[in-house]
């Protein structure tokens, strides 16, 4: 990411960090244009790396037919407040999604918690005053998280109010 820690677009951080796993053209992008504050950078980041380091080695990356879609958007949440939610949703026809199982390893992908589930399940949403969920099933991967839009974008100047900041 070239804006360094702040500044960075949520799509440029995305694709900076998937690039080193190849396969552009199994991961699809979606959602509005956000400029990010320094915090969502590092804590985001760290979420797409370790995403991506997994799908590469055991998740749909690792397999012919694998797709990862990453949307996102911003609504209005119940206190009246912009809510940012985001989606990393990873599919694979391979019946269990994982690598490691064709490789003879005994703990599959879904049993098996470490750093990474530590990053995606505290850290990031814990970091970004939000909360996620981790789904892992048979083909799939699915990682959400929300929190609330003024801990993830940079305050625009001029922006009077929470409607006052274009998304």
């Amino acid at each position: 990411v070239t804006s360094e820690w702040a500044g960075a677009s949520l799509f440029d951080l995305v694709q900076e960090h998937l690039k080193p796993f190849g396969h552009e053209e199994r991961i699809s992008l979606s959602g509005p244009l956000l400029t990010l504050q320094s915090n969502a950078v590092q804590n985001l980041g760290m979420a797409f790396h370790e995403l991506g380091t997994n799908s590469s080695k055991y998740g749909a990356l690792a397999v012919d037919g694998g797709h990862v879609e990453i949307t996102w958007k911003v609504e209005m949440g119940p206190d009246a407040r912009r809510r940012f939610h985001l989606l990393w949703e990873e599919t694979s026809s391979a019946a269990g999604i994982g690598v490691a199982e064709k490789n003879g390893k005994e703990k599959g992908v879904a049993e098996r918690k470490g750093f990474g589930t530590v990053v995606l399940q505290r850290v990031a949403p814990q970091s970004l005053s939000g909360s996620s969920s981790l789904e892992r099933s048979d083909g799939s991967l699915k990682w959400a998280l929300d929190a609330p839009l003024e801990a993830i974008i940079v305050p625009q100047l001029g922006a009077e109010t929470d409607s006052d900041i274009a998304v």
